[in-house]
């Protein structure tokens, strides 16, 4: 898990300095507040959801679609597509858990699956609404419950549950974000946040 947190780090890191740049020199492509978005919102719906079910294999900045879906299609409509998009993650992540092997040990350690599946037995679905908002745990987490075989039913609605706050705080920043001036300060502040939970989430896997 290792590699794919550093690798995950990187790219926020990466895309938060461009932005940065973009705001800067005001380049209008690359600005906060102008996302350079199709006009057809389906398409625009489906790559966002998409993206958030890729989130699951690979280290898709989600805080940053999330943004995109309440710059693109404001708050109520925007969470709900950050659901859905967590949803159908939840199914694709329980099953390839459920499958296991190989795949699944180059993502979580022994130990790591050790300690989750504890924590699942232990706290059920309320651990996995706590850590929705948890970078790379989240996704993890998921893994696991597949693996260890946690109600399918139980699992989908924890993911939901779990998903809808950080969702509307998300969407809710992508909306703020319409405002030039505010821009830069919403993305900073968002992409703080979710490196905050990340680390918490590292320290608490490592402990």
């Amino acid at each position: 898990m290792r590699w794919f947190a550093a690798f995950a780090l990187v790219s926020l890191l990466l895309l938060l300095g461009l932005f940065a740049l973009a705001e800067l020199l005001q380049i209008p492509v690359l600005t906060p507040g102008n996302f350079v978005l199709p006009t057809e919102p389906v398409p625009v719906a489906c790559a966002i959801v998409g993206l958030l079910v890729l989130d699951v294999v690979l280290p898709v900045p989600s805080g940053l679609v999330m943004l995109a879906a309440g710059h693109q299609f404001g708050v109520l409509v925007g969470t709900s597509l950050v659901c859905l998009g967590a949803l159908l993650g939840a199914v694709f992540a329980w099953e390839l858990g459920r499958l296991g092997g190989r795949r699944l040990e180059k993502v979580v350690t022994v130990q790591e699956r050790k300690k989750i599946t504890r924590a699942l037995n232990r706290w059920g679905m309320l651990f996995i609404v706590v850590t929705r908002p948890v970078p790379l745990v989240a996704e993890v987490v998921l893994l696991v419950a597949g693996a260890a075989a946690m109600s399918r039913l139980r699992v989908y609605t924890a993911t939901v549950v779990g998903s809808v706050i950080p969702a509307v705080i998300f969407t809710y920043s992508g909306h703020l974000a319409l405002d030039q001036d505010q821009a830069l300060w919403v993305l900073f502040g968002t992409i703080s946040i979710a490196v905050m939970f990340w680390l918490i989430g590292r320290k608490w896997m490592r402990a």
